[in-house]
């Protein structure tokens, strides 16, 4: 399709206009060559960044003994073949690479890698978007920024007042100690929207989709939930009203803790091929529980958090859709639990100090803040070796399977990692 004396005809043309070479600079790549065109194509390239034009085809000639079709005058018919053309190529060419280095990603299941270099290749295009045209149609243009300026509440008029409403695209956390109302915030936040008329993904990485819906059940008919058992048909007929009456929905989907957010992404695209319904809403309970498509150093739970926070809000960004999340505070050791603060040894950890270096999976880490505890339920964990480690429920270990807490469901049998001393 694209053989080797194609590739020089593109380069023929190249050289015979510099503004049409110009036009083509960022997306020429020596790599999109065949190998005997390579070195050619790199002394066109260097010329061209050291001397602002193209060179003369007979001094590419003379340094690799490569000779170019160079055409004696472009005319509109092949600058209009060109410019259809060689992107075209270049398109190809990108892809074909970005495939080839996937297919090598594969076995370390390295999908975020995989993700980001098959869009790199799709951005091998011509520039399509020459900026906004200002004096034409402002009435529309300004209509567009109000249509998407803060046309989202936060379903609580107070924080409305003071942080303004939210865009398509936002990604909300929550942060919140154990049993502090987190998932129910969520659920909450997703019926009001419902009522609202909106269309509402509930992700839940821990609940059963039924729990879910029974405390949603109860909140929509201000009712306890045991209440709810008292006349099954009122609550039936109650909430398919109201739902003919919104015109959203609410669709509730369990998957398991660990789950990746290319994994959100995908589903999320095969609910909006498979149902036609563009949601307007994800509400993820919770972030915590979320893998990062990209790889962060086992243990490292800010950066697997500031990632996943990362990956969700591009993820929002592209689809034009609104996140509601939350996130998990005071995931702590207990106070007597020994730490390696260098230049002071084992210490507890009540006794670190703001500027001490921690020692961590990842070096020394300059501590930067303390946060005085809460009281929470404590668990001894003991090893098979003998040793113990007192925690929340709440607190990450790395395991041979992943990252986990016994909130998480870790337990006898797991096999934690630790450092060797």
């Amino acid at each position: 399709m694209y053989d080797l004396e194609m590739q020089k005809l593109y380069l023929g043309v190249l050289l015979s206009d510099n503004e049409l070479f110009t036009r083509v600079r960022p997306i020429t790549k020596v790599e999109h060559f065949d190998g005997k065109l390579k070195k050619a194509v790199t002394e066109i390239l260097d010329y061209a960044d050291k001397y602002s034009g193209v060179p003369d085809p007979e001094l590419i000639k003379s340094k690799t003994g490569v000779e170019l079709p160079v055409p004696a005058k472009i005319d509109y018919s092949i600058e209009k073949w060109f410019i259809d053309d060689y992107p075209k190529f270049c398109l190809h060419k990108a892809l074909e690479t970005a495939v080839v280095k996937s297919s090598d990603l594969l076995g370390s299941e390295d999908y975020g890698q995989i993700e980001n270099l098959i869009k790199t290749a799709m951005q091998t295009r011509l520039v399509e978007d020459y900026g906004l045209n200002y004096h034409e149609n402002a009435k529309l243009r300004l209509k567009n920024i109000l249509d998407r300026s803060g046309n989202i509440s936060t379903c609580f008029d107070a924080l409305d007042h003071v942080v303004g409403k939210l865009n398509y695209g936002d990604l909300v956390i929550y942060a919140g100690g154990s049993g502090s109302g987190k998932s129910l915030m969520l659920q909450n936040n997703s019926i009001d929207y419902w009522k609202q008329g909106k269309h509402v993904i509930y992700i839940t990485l821990e609940l059963h989709p039924e729990l879910c819906a029974r405390r949603m059940d109860a909140m929509f008919l201000e009712k306890t939930t045991s209440s709810l058992y008292d006349n099954l048909d009122a609550v039936d007929h109650a909430i398919k009203k109201a739902g003919e009456k919104s015109g959203g929905s609410i669709h509730i989907k369990f998957m398991p803790s660990g789950t990746s957010t290319l994994e959100l992404k995908a589903f999320i695209k095969d609910y909006i091929q498979n149902t036609g319904i563009k949601p307007d809403v994800i509400a993820i309970d919770y972030l915590d529980l979320l893998s990062p498509a990209q790889k962060v150093s086992l243990g490292d739970t800010f950066a697997k958090d500031k990632a996943v926070s990362e990956e969700v809000r591009n993820m929002m960004q592209e689809l034009q859709i609104l996140a509601i999340s939350a996130s998990q505070l005071n995931r702590c050791l207990t106070l007597d639990t020994k730490v390696d603060i260098l230049g002071k040894g084992k210490i507890e950890i009540k006794n670190v100090e703001i500027g001490d270096k921690i020692r961590t999976n990842t070096g020394h880490n300059t501590i930067k803040a303390v946060t005085k505890p809460k009281k929470q339920v404590v668990y001894k964990i003991t090893t098979a070796s003998g040793k113990t480690i007192k925690a929340s429920a709440n607190h990450i270990f790395p395991t041979m399977d992943g990252e986990k807490s016994i909130n998480m469901g870790m337990g006898v049998g797991d096999i934690l990692l630790s450092r060797k001393e």
